[in-house]
């Protein structure tokens, strides 16, 4: 089953206005077993986010995703890598820190660069244990990404060079349309290539104070990736969409035994009951800011025997009454 975050939802179903596809039977077609959304960050598998792109540019019907992606939407992923970037003194500043974006959102990505006395050279790829992966739209959005950098950086045009290794995906013109030049296919190598006077043009929106903050941000954020467990955070999207999920259908989802899923957690210093404890009482929060919602019905969504077992658990847990916690914490209460 696919899983998918917010920021992810959105910036697909922006893509499919721009492209003119439905994404609905996108999802259905990458994913026949069915989609989550969940409101917690989560990396979508390369093999996966290939599968994305893939069909994306077959329903498309106006424009060619990887170029929408790469234009519009993907610095949503990471604001703060963009902060530090549009920040460097000079572009020479800016480059080094190219290679902190594969950390936080894809690290099957690998950025590489060759400076010559004319030229710089950013060379991309993607690969996995040595194993290279065949991705060609996610190849063209990085690459657009980088153009639009390095431009954002200077704040003035500059005339790129490109090469793929890959064969055309799509026409001409729309990679003109969106590169400025016509890439060379079947290369060595994928790269985009500019001229090395750029690099010590200092940035007319440099800042210190924002590279500063913004670093701090990125830093933060990696550390959380770093500790960060995959396995909670696939049982927290399940138990999201579904409260009243137990460990045996949160397994059987997740396709682990529940022993293997017991002692993954319990290296983890949790458990289930705990995951599920914590999912439980954060989404009847939640419902009960919604005046539409009463609390019996509420009771029911969450899976507790009645109104009464669920008033007596969440006064335990949060140490006032589901209505007290309405009547104070609820939009009627701003």
């Amino acid at each position: 089953m696919l899983r998918i975050d917010v920021e992810g939802f959105s910036i697909l179903s922006r893509a499919g206005l721009a492209c003119g596809f439905n994404l609905e039977e996108l999802l259905r077609r990458v994913s026949p077993e069915g989609y989550v959304v969940s409101e917690h960050r989560m990396r979508i598998e390369m093999h996966t986010l290939a599968r994305i792109y893939d069909f994306a540019h077959q329903l498309s019907s106006r424009d060619y995703f990887p170029m929408v992606i790469g234009s519009a939407c993907v610095y949503e992923a990471a604001p703060e890598i963009n902060s530090m970037l549009i920040s460097a003194r000079s572009l020479r500043d800016a480059i080094p820190l190219l290679k902190e974006f594969p950390r936080i959102i894809m690290p099957e990505l690998h950025l590489d660069h060759q400076l010559t006395d004319s030229h710089m050279q950013i060379e991309v790829d993607l690969h996995r244990l040595g194993s290279r992966i065949e991705a060609p739209g996610v190849i063209e959005m990085v690459i657009l990404v980088l153009m639009r950098t390095i431009q954002g950086v200077v704040s003035q045009p500059v005339d790129f060079g490109i090469s793929l290794s890959h064969s055309p995906q799509t026409s001409v013109s729309n990679y003109r349309k969106y590169f400025y030049t016509s890439p060379v296919f079947g290369a060595d190598v994928n790269a985009l290539r500019f001229s090395s006077r750029f690099l010590d043009m200092k940035s007319p929106v440099a800042s210190s104070a924002v590279q500063a903050q913004s670093r701090m941000i990125f830093d933060r954020r990696l550390q959380l990736c770093a500790s960060g467990s995959p396995l909670r955070a696939a049982i927290e999207s399940l138990l999201d969409q579904n409260p009243q999920m137990t460990g045996e259908q949160v397994c059987a989802q997740l396709e682990m035994s529940v022993r293997a899923m017991q002692r993954k957690l319990s290296e983890e210093g949790t458990s289930f009951r705990e995951i599920h404890t914590e999912i439980r009482f954060r989404s009847a929060k939640r419902m009960l800011r919604d005046l539409a919602l009463d609390i019996s019905s509420i009771s029911e969504k969450l899976g507790f025997a009645d109104r009464t077992t669920f008033t007596r658990a969440f006064t335990k847990q949060e140490g006032v009454s589901p209505s007290a916690y309405r009547k104070k914490f609820g939009p009627s209460s701003a």
